[in-house]
């Protein structure tokens, strides 16, 4: 178990050495952008190399504050039909699932992954945890996540967003300030569960869970139709305190359908296709009449 944990956070220490790299290019980048404006200023100019550096610097800050011509061609193509939408969800996740995942995202992944097989190893998924062990891995999970929150976002703040500033969090301080956090979440989830009273509430965000490829691609679906120009075209209409308001929404669509759906089957849609692909056999769909439901909260006890 020690091993997989420590594994498991050397790999996602090398998604921070990246990241921090990128940052100290960012930053040379920066100074060797003002230091190229101040010799235009004296009428030198520069060679093909430094244009170039240049222009990728600009490239970067418009990326970070973009004009208000591409803020309204991104929400033009966004409101239009499926394929201008499509165009530009491209444009943007390109990048991020080719360079990004090679040098980053993967190692994000696996790194989890470990996390994940020692905590389930260790008992703190199953209830094997004590309650003391579960409240000070909530304490110390939250406080030093939040408080690496708390300074991302006041630097950012204080710097007037300045695009070299508004890097750091998704740089240097991303798995410093996500990985405790996570800890925390999971130390809420088992101190709620094992509170035998609250059982019935948790019941439908079980259902959620057992349901947890359906409904993430049920989320994507949704927000096609309410964002883009396939259907409400809302994309850059709403406050960000209005989009929670959305995300409330769609929360309470599958806390009310996955346990209604697991009344009358084993899996969910995607869930049964994926278990029929991976098996390579057609799985049973349909619960036998008078089985009851196919929700499952553990009932461990308190130790």
């Amino acid at each position: 178990m020690r091993r997989l944990l420590i594994f498991g956070l050397l790999i996602l220490s090398i998604q921070s050495v990246v990241g921090t790299r990128t940052w100290f290019d960012a930053a040379a980048g920066k100074a060797n952008a003002d230091a190229f404006e101040a010799r235009q200023k004296k009428g030198e100019r520069l060679s093909i190399d430094e244009e170039r550096q240049q222009q990728a610097w600009q490239g970067f800050v418009s990326d970070v504050h973009p004009t208000e011509e591409k803020l309204a061609e991104g929400k033009a193509m966004m409101r239009g039909g499926y394929a201008s939408a499509a165009q530009r969800a491209h444009i943007r996740a390109w990048g991020a699932e080719t360079e990004f995942f090679a040098m980053q995202g993967l190692w994000e992944c696996l790194g989890m992954m470990l996390v994940g097989m020692a905590l389930f190893k260790s008992g703190a998924f199953t209830l094997g945890w004590s309650t003391r062990a579960y409240v000070t891995m909530l304490v110390l999970g939250y406080g030093i996540g939040l408080a690496v929150n708390y300074l991302e976002i006041r630097y950012i703040l204080d710097s007037n967003f300045e695009p070299l500033a508004s890097y750091v969090p998704w740089t240097i301080t991303y798995d410093i300030g996500r990985v405790p956090t996570t800890f925390g979440h999971v130390a809420l989830a088992m101190l709620l569960i094992r509170q035998v009273s609250l059982r019935t509430l948790l019941k439908p965000f079980a259902a959620a869970g057992q349901m947890a490829l359906t409904n993430y691609l049920m989320q994507s679906v949704i927000c096609l139709f309410v964002f883009t120009g396939a259907g409400l075209g809302l994309f850059g209409h709403l406050q960000r305190y209005e989009l929670y308001f959305v995300v409330l929404a769609i929360w309470i669509v599958e806390l009310v359908w996955s346990p209604m759906w697991l009344a009358n089957f084993r899996y969910g849609p995607m869930e049964w296709l994926w278990r029929s692909l991976t098996r390579w056999e057609m799985q049973p769909m349909r619960l036998p009449q008078g089985s009851g439901s196919a929700v499952r909260l553990e009932d461990a006890a308190t130790p």
